[in-house]
């Protein structure tokens, strides 16, 4: 089947981007209803979150589904004390319901000082503020995961707006779902909407540097809860 279909869910007014990807997967759960899905079909069980101006590179794709791929093998052995007999991972006979997270690091060849600068700053601080998250770019927009990973990740986020990534891989930490970063390409792109000025992108790393460290004293004081996995 050729024909790919699209289908568009917006929100009644601009509440961030966290809050539009959670309302994205939200919309996915509910169109592909785990009760009724085959466990070994993959459709409705992948989930891809990239920017809307092209910055990754859809050709690290291929690269970002082996991953996801391999991760999952390697619970199921894990959990099943067995050597697995999938080759593909596109078989329709693999089962996507493991919770998997594969994220993307755009290292920092073609981006601008002021871009390495602050991204370099706030990956120190998260990890100051937060340990390790199993990734050293946390803000890449390129993520790949099951609907399983995205269903717990992504509920009921606190963070809603551009620092939300560090809340999602935080709770990922917490709740032992598994996260790989890989390689992807990329490309800024101009008219960024977080910042286009040296003095705007301060601005706004501070601004979530300030709001990553509201998530960490919010966690530890149980005023934030982990969901349930």
């Amino acid at each position: 089947d050729d024909d790919v279909k699209i289908r568009s869910v917006s929100l009644v007014q601009n509440e961030g981007k966290g809050a539009a990807i959670a309302r994205g997967i939200a919309e996915v759960e509910h169109r592909y209803d785990r009760q009724q899905l085959n466990d070994n079909n993959c459709r409705g069980w992948i989930i891809l979150v990239a920017d809307a101006d092209g910055s990754g590179d859809m050709k690290s794709l291929d690269d970002m589904m082996n991953t996801l791929f391999s991760t999952i093998l390697v619970q199921m052995i894990s959990v099943n004390d067995e050597k697995s007999n999938y080759e593909s991972n596109y078989s329709d006979a693999f089962p996507w319901k493991y919770p998997a997270l594969v994220v993307g690091n755009r290292g920092y060849e073609g981006a601008s000082m002021s871009r390495v600068i602050t991204r370099w700053g706030f990956r120190t601080t998260v990890k100051l503020f937060c340990g390790d998250l199993n990734v050293s770019d946390t803000q890449c927009g390129f993520k790949l995961m099951t609907l399983t990973a995205g269903s717990y990740l992504y509920s009921q986020l606190n963070l809603k707006r551009w620092s939300h990534d560090v809340e999602v891989l935080f709770r990922a930490k917490e709740m032992g779902i598994t996260v790989v970063e890989t390689t992807v390409g990329w490309r800024d792109m101009e008219g960024s909407k977080l910042a286009s000025t040296l003095g705007g992108t301060i601005k706004i790393s501070a601004i979530m540097l300030f709001e990553v460290l509201t998530m960490r004293i919010a966690y530890s004081s149980g005023r934030w809860k982990i969901p349930n996995l």
